[in-house]
């Protein structure tokens, strides 16, 4: 699929940049996983789409024994090297698997997690089911993600989009980033979810596919980004949707 291609070959840049955001921010992405994941059954993980392993190392660090999956190979290479460069190797196995078919056994994980993935699966209610599967009786679903493509869509959003993005080259100077490029947006928008108005679609799905305790949160104090993407993500804030299994 392009939109995976298109990542893969960001992958050496995407673990220099989630390097820096464990340095700069990881401390309030930790926060939210120990709220979010304190009443979990257990501490057996598994962190879907990991990409170079930014949650995997924030879990790990927190005692989690934790399963890292991705479909691309090339993310995995450079999770490995981030997780070597924490030396937590010992406490995370990666596996080239897909969201919607991870090739795992029912009920082994007491927490299914991921971050700023699932807007790019190809069969998203298909990845649903299939956490459901994984987890343990009990287990908590915690999906971190945002409407990235929400200025394509709201015309309110898009104005302020573009006014932000005036005030980021006036501070910053020109830059470049996927919304800027005109072939990898137009791949995004084929995608199930590009138009999809979330955290609703997903919490309707969690009540069809057996999940209770559904809530969802907008993480919109400071601190999860630096001030450059704070201001360039701020009209998409990520969502945070804890859900349990029955």
């Amino acid at each position: 699929m392009e939109t995976e291609q298109k990542w893969a070959e960001q992958a050496e840049y995407m673990r220099d940049f989630h390097l820096q955001e464990l340095e700069e921010t990881g401390s309030a992405w930790e926060r939210i996983l120990k709220k979010h994941l304190a009443d979990a059954p257990g501490k057996k993980v598994l962190d879907v789409g990991c990409g170079t392993g930014f949650l995997s190392v924030l879990l790990a660090r927190n005692g989690w024994e934790v399963t890292a999956i991705d479909s691309s190979p090339s993310m995995l290479v450079q999770a490995k090297n981030t997780i070597a460069h924490y030396e937590l190797s010992q406490h995370i196995i990666l596996l080239e698997r897909s969201a919607e078919a991870t090739g795992l056994p029912n009920g082994i994980f007491d927490a299914v997690v991921s971050r700023h993935a699932s807007w790019l699966f190809p069969e998203p209610v298909k990845a649903y089911w299939e956490w459901q599967r994984v987890l343990k009786t009990g287990g908590i679903l915690l999906n971190l993600d945002a409407n990235w493509l929400r200025p394509f869509w709201d015309d309110e959003t898009l104005t302020q989009f573009s006014l932000d993005e005036k005030k980021l080259v006036e501070q910053y100077g020109a830059f470049q980033d996927f919304y800027h490029d005109s072939n990898i947006i137009t791949a995004l928008k084929h995608l199930p979810l590009a138009f999809q108005k979330r955290p609703e679609w997903d919490k309707n799905l969690c009540e069809n596919t057996g999940f209770h305790s559904i809530e969802s949160t907008f993480l919109l104090e400071d601190g999860y980004w630096n001030p450059l993407l704070a201001l360039r993500y701020h009209t998409m804030p990520t969502f945070a949707l804890k859900a349990e299994k029955l």
